[in-house]
């Protein structure tokens, strides 16, 4: 019977980690769709689960959001620190991580990660802080080493970055989700054009 317990213990725990994974992955998709303005009934639609299932893991919309922005910064960070430790060359590392975030739709996650940050939750601005940080880091290094044109700064990145990875309103099935290659072609369209002529191949 202790054995029984155990293993009935142990399968609650994997179902409730794999809910909770499917909430927090839910509610990133729902800020890429509507924003902080997103109603916890449609992150729960999205998850699979129960309200009920919802208010388990997390007490309030608040801090279910608070930890999906959390994650999300998390996880950019890593790759940013992940593309400096891992290329060499500064302007292959801003590269790498452009088309990385890409990946995370940070075009579209951006602004309400930004949003959540100044409606005063002080943990996720020092986070987003960091992360800039770190993303100046890597735009001053390509400068420094000629790769990036001088008249390229952060701010032009982040725009372009934006601009450039946020779905297409209304696409079609075979457009869906902007098309992965064709937003990478152009990211990379926008980033040679971020290069000194002298450094382009």
């Amino acid at each position: 019977m202790a054995e029984h317990d155990v293993g009935a213990r142990s399968r609650r725990r994997v179902d409730a980690d794999r809910n909770h994974q499917r909430i927090l992955s839910a509610a990133c998709d729902a800020l890429v769709a509507h924003g902080t303005d997103v109603a916890l009934d449609d992150i729960a639609r999205r998850a699979g689960v129960g309200n009920a299932t919802v208010y388990r893991h997390f007490p309030d919309r608040r801090a279910l959001l608070h930890e999906a922005a959390s994650s999300v910064l998390l996880v950019l960070k890593a790759e940013a620190e992940a593309a400096v430790a891992n290329d060499s060359d500064a302007f292959g590392a801003l590269r790498c991580y452009i088309h990385g975030a890409a990946e995370h739709r940070v075009g579209a996650l951006y602004p309400a990660l930004s949003d959540l940050a100044a409606d005063g939750d002080s943990e996720l601005g020092l986070a987003l802080c960091q992360l800039v940080d770190e993303i100046g880091g890597m735009v001053a290094r390509a400068r420094e080493a000629g790769q990036l044109r001088a008249d390229v700064g952060l701010a032009d990145l982040a725009t372009a970055v934006r601009l450039l990875t946020r779905p297409i309103p209304d696409a079609g099935a075979e457009d869906s989700h902007y098309g992965e290659a064709a937003m990478h072609r152009h990211l990379d369209l926008f980033l040679d054009g971020c290069m000194p002529k002298s450094a382009r191949q």
